[in-house]
């Protein structure tokens, strides 16, 4: 159905007219593109700032001049109609997510002309995989204090990002791809869900189809992903992935399943072996990350489960004095812990 909406837009492009309405479009000549921040399949993405004078209605306010962003546009050399119709796909398939506070927000679109743009919101610290890396270095810490994690930091990224995913599973929405490269974190460890290139083709199909279609790290992903050929998937499979996103944050960054083979991962989850609790990582959250790691999926708890549970344990992180004042914990766990021993970002086998 997604293609078939796109296949139409293409139709209307040339047409001086904007594809998705005038409410989301924006007039290029108040787009200023910066430096690079990264590059996919066919798309490349500049940090950029919109001057527009007439605000654009996001659904969390207003944008107004001046705005930092994040421009997407196809690479040079790829507008093939196929490639064109999965770009119009997913910024279509963005315009109508909707609102929410941890997940990204789009700004609007360009696509009276090529290139075509889709414009988001621009998060101060970049993507979560980078910012845990980061959060490594003493000097980044001694600079900036939001590099200095601490358990509680933890469990407020991980409810941030909980929150966004059981927003999305309630608006029917499986992401297909959660993992610390895929969140990106903004002033005041903000942190907001983002890149729906997956998530777009299990909307339209209901189904990952392969290798030809998405490519996807196979350590972050279930093992009822994990099969060759078209598999169906449910939210339950995104809240596996959340597992492995809570590993990273634990170890600041480090690749899962370190030491093991990825041609034999499979078979060993099958047989039960899961990743042992990292050294630095709490009992309660280590708890958490099992749970959500339970071979069948109906047995993983749901996001709307796993919020109420953040929740519970963010409650008792809470310790109240005699005076009835709160006082947060902050136990520093990540100053002395060496994060090396291999734990580097491997992404070299796809599912």
């Amino acid at each position: 159905m997604m293609d078939f909406i796109a296949a139409k837009k293409i139709q209307e492009l040339g047409e001086n007219q904007p594809v998705f309405g005038e409410k989301w479009e924006l007039s290029e000549n108040d787009i200023v593109f910066g430096e690079v921040l990264g590059r996919g399949n066919y798309g490349v993405v500049h940090k950029g700032c919109y001057n527009g004078q007439d605000s654009i209605d996001n659904g969390e306010g207003k944008a107004t001049e001046g705005v930092p962003v994040a421009i997407k546009t196809m690479k040079d050399g790829v507008y093939s109609k196929n490639k064109l119709v999965e770009f119009l796909s997913e910024i279509h398939f963005m315009l109508n997510i909707g609102s929410h506070p941890n997940v990204l927000s789009v700004i609007g679109c360009c696509t009276v002309k090529q290139p075509i743009m889709l414009v988001t919101e621009l998060l101060k610290y970049g993507d979560l995989l980078a910012f845990l890396h980061e959060a490594r270095e003493p000097n980044k810490r001694n600079i900036d204090p939001v590099y200095h994690i601490t358990e509680k930091s933890l469990w407020n990224i991980a409810h941030q990002v909980a929150l966004g995913l059981e927003y999305l599973t309630k608006t029917r929405i499986i992401h297909g791809d959660v993992a610390a490269r895929n969140i990106l974190v903004g002033e005041n460890l903000v942190c907001k869900i983002a890149d729906f290139g997956l998530a777009n083709d299990v909307y339209r199909y209901g189904v990952i189809k392969g290798r030809a279609e998405k490519c996807v790290p196979l350590k972050w992903v279930s093992p009822e992903r994990m099969q060759s050929g078209e598999v169906p998937i449910t939210s339950r499979s995104d809240v596996w992935s959340f597992g492995i996103l809570l590993y990273e944050m634990t170890t600041l960054g480090g690749s899962p399943y370190p030491g093991i083979d990825q041609d034999t991962l499979l078979m060993k989850i099958k047989a039960g072996y899961r990743m042992e609790k990292p050294a630095s990582c709490s009992t309660e959250m280590y708890a958490l990350m099992k749970k959500c790691w339970k071979l069948d999926p109906w047995k993983r708890p749901t996001f709307t489960q796993v919020v109420k549970e953040l929740n519970a344990a963010i409650l008792r992180m809470k310790v109240v004095d005699n005076n009835d004042i709160v006082v947060e914990l902050d136990n520093s766990i990540y100053e002395n812990i060496d994060f090396e021993n291999g734990e580097t970002f491997d992404i070299e086998k796809t599912v």
